[in-house]
């Protein structure tokens, strides 16, 4: 059974809107600054299929928003942004 085009980009944007969803759910006070948070940070990792204007306002949205609550790169937290440039075995 082979699945329509039109049927995997829905299965795409479902996928890509959940993942958003979860991003957003948890605690939105800020992370108690002290030793124990900069003893190690708490590796967050975004993949993205392609580059897309849409896509890529996702990715900064995420950013902004973890920001937004107090976790930032390097302080608290190491972001690794992938893209898989089409290509789903790089997924």
């Amino acid at each position: 059974m082979q699945i329509s085009p039109l049927s995997r980009r829905g299965v795409l944007a479902l996928s890509a809107a959940v993942a958003l969803a979860l991003a957003g759910c948890g605690d939105k006070s800020a992370p108690a600054a002290g030793a124990a948070a900069k003893a190690e940070l708490t590796p967050v990792g975004i993949v993205q299929l392609v580059e897309h204007a849409a896509l890529d306002a996702c990715t900064k949205g995420v950013v902004d928003a973890l920001a937004e609550r107090g976790f930032k790169d390097g302080v608290n937290i190491k972001l690794d942004i992938q893209n898989a440039q089409g290509d789903q075995s790089n997924l």
